[in-house]
């Protein structure tokens, strides 16, 4: 195989036949339609966690630790693997000192919304997945002698193929560097990444005086006119304790607080459920862009978390009309 034809993700799907996804989906309890779709998600998600955690020095250190402790022989025995329980606490806990609390949160939300499986039955997909994965990059690292330099190297050429491979609805995500501490957990949406500080350089142009002054006084009424115009658009509702913002009010006809309203009674055992597992709401309010539900909050833990986002996919199967976003401390 040429280096131009190599594929990481064909090469891990080669090691999962319809007959093993059959068989995933009678050991989880879900259908195979469900199953295989999250096996879709599952493989290029992984590897693009994996990716984005050998950013940084201490994330290939991990990753390499995890692949090298990995057993490849089980790739020769899936049998074997399929014929025992797969310890999806191994597998999670492996994957969350790579990848971090919230980066296995925002991995285990996509599968779960991609699939509709709940958040025991991804879990319990991972325990299956995570040891192949980290099997065939054993076998690559010893079959090419690659370093923890290597590994990474490895991973970030495969960076169009994981994207080429994500489901149709996969949030985009651009190579992070791996952050110790709490970050946002996103189901439906990821928020904006940050930007790098710019730096300006080279010859700067000398300040203009004379006539042109005079074009300053009427930007500067602009811009008050323009700030008073949005803070006038906006409006907060406030409800049990928590604030309520309503982010868009024009982006389509009749969006507005009575859309805020029946978006929430829709979702108000969501809410409960939050409010249940310790999640604080921090806002509950209709995205701008799309005329959504966007729910924020902290989250206790991963397990809160995805009991939450399980109730969601109960009242709305499609979570067509819903977006959330937790951040797990």
């Amino acid at each position: 195989m040429t280096a131009g034809s190599f594929n990481l993700v064909e090469m891990i799907r080669e090691y999962l036949p319809d007959s093993f996804t059959e068989k995933m989906a009678s050991l989880l309890g879900e259908s195979h339609d469900k199953t295989q779709s999250a096996v879709n998600a599952a493989v290029p998600g992984i590897l693009s966690g994996l990716d984005n955690a050998a950013s940084t020095p201490d994330g290939a250190r991990r990753l390499t630790d995890a692949v090298n402790g990995a057993d490849h022989n089980l790739l020769s025995d899936l049998g074997g693997l399929l014929g025992k329980t797969p310890s999806s606490e191994s597998s999670s806990g492996m994957m969350q000192s790579i990848l971090g609390t919230a980066g296995l949160s925002e991995l285990t939300g996509n599968i779960g919304r991609i699939s509709g499986l709940s958040g025991k039955g991804v879990m319990g997909l991972l325990g299956y997945l995570v040891p192949i994965v980290l099997g065939v990059l054993k076998n690559i690292k010893g079959t090419r002698g690659l370093d923890s330099a290597g590994l990474r190297n490895l991973l970030s050429s495969q960076r169009s193929n994981f994207a080429a491979a994500m489901p149709e609805g996969t949030p985009a995500s651009e190579p992070a560097s791996y952050v110790r501490g709490p970050r946002d957990v996103s189901y439906g949406t990821t928020g904006p990444s940050a930007r790098p500080a710019e730096t300006y350089t080279g010859r700067r142009e000398p300040v203009r005086t004379g006539s042109s002054l005079w074009i300053w006084p009427i930007l500067i009424l602009l811009g008050l006119i323009g700030f008073m115009w949005f803070s006038s658009s906006r409006s907060t509702t406030h409800a049990g304790g928590e604030t309520s913002r309503v982010t868009d009010q024009t982006a389509r006809p009749g969006m507005g607080t009575s859309s805020l309203e029946m978006l929430r009674a829709k979702y108000q055992s969501v809410i409960d459920e939050a409010r249940a597992q310790g999640v604080q709401l921090q806002s509950i309010s209709v995205d701008r862009q799309n005329g959504r539900l966007a729910i924020r909050g902290t989250a206790p833990s991963l397990e809160a978390a995805n009991k939450v986002w399980d109730q969601i996919k109960r009242v709305n199967p499609n979570m067509d009309d819903i977006t959330a976003n937790f951040q797990v401390r």
